[in-house]
């Protein structure tokens, strides 16, 4: 009785466990959302802490929490998140050319943004490719296979923070990927080293033939001028937000969608929350 007893404990929690592990698209997104974004729809939201410029889409973003990323956030100064989906039929297309996409720094080299300040369609990532540990450049690696775990790094040169490095990490699940870079390096009068962060799910829909797309754009903004009211320095949320909309329509260009009509996360008011693209 004692064995049953103990072997159905063990049965439980490992299924407990497994669940856990599971990536269910609902904990990243509402019914509603679910719907909107299987129409077409791009759902972004941004926060700044203070404030300063009224600009807030939402008091606060909570990230979900995952087997793949534990951090909550809850300490970031910024935080801006993206809820997309990408039609992707996989009886069709080859996954492993997917997965060799999203793994490819390279491929992020050209990738434009809308400029606010200048009303224009501008280039945001001027450069990209992979390093290795002594910080020499290097080709992007062939994939031939899926690999339950990748990891590298890579070198960014954009027109606002300059020259960063990032870990990248890329876990597969079935047919799901996670992707998280980190920035291993400073940004001066901004952040510090590891705090500026970017996590990407993709969550594959055998019923909708595509991937369910979340990501998160967070940094510690450890300079407070940035944050205040009336200052000549005050970081607007769009800065953020529409560079975190610059990666999803760069996504979206690399499987062969055109979202150019996308790039700009806003319309006229950032809190006309129905004005959402």
């Amino acid at each position: 009785m004692v064995h049953k007893l103990l072997l159905y404990i063990a049965i439980l929690f490992s299924f407990v466990g497994l669940h856990a592990n599971t990536l269910l698209i609902n904990d990243f997104m509402s019914e509603k959302e679910i719907a909107d974004v299987l129409s077409g729809s791009i759902i972004t939201r941004m926060y700044l802490k203070n404030n300063a410029l009224g600009e807030n889409s939402d008091e606060f973003i909570k990230v979900p929490t995952t087997f793949f990323s534990k951090e909550s956030f809850s300490e970031y100064e910024m935080i801006t998140d993206e809820k997309a989906f990408f039609p992707y039929n996989l009886s069709e297309k080859d996954i492993v050319e997917f997965y060799t996409i999203i793994s490819s720094p390279s491929k992020l080299k050209g990738t434009q943004y809308y400029s606010r300040r200048d009303e224009k369609i501008d280039y945001l990532i001027l450069d990209c490719y992979q390093i290795d540990d002594k910080n020499k450049r290097i080709n992007d690696a062939v994939q031939t296979e899926i690999k339950e775990y990748l990891v590298g790094r890579f070198r960014q040169k954009d027109n606002k923070f300059g020259t960063l490095n990032f870990k990248s990490e890329l876990y597969n699940q079935d047919n799901n990927f996670v992707m998280i870079a980190t920035c291993e390096n400073a940004i001066p009068l901004i952040s510090g080293k590891d705090e500026y962060k970017i996590l990407s799910y993709f969550i594959y829909d055998e019923v909708n033939k595509g991937f369910f797309y979340y990501s998160v754009f967070a940094m510690r903004i450890r300079t407070e001028m940035f944050l205040k009211k009336n200052s000549l320095k005050t970081l607007a949320p769009t800065t953020f937000s529409n560079r975190l909309r610059a990666a999803t329509v760069q996504i979206a260009h690399l499987i062969g969608l055109d979202w150019s009509d996308k790039y700009n996360p806003w319309e006229n008011d950032p809190l006309g929350r129905d004005k959402y693209r």
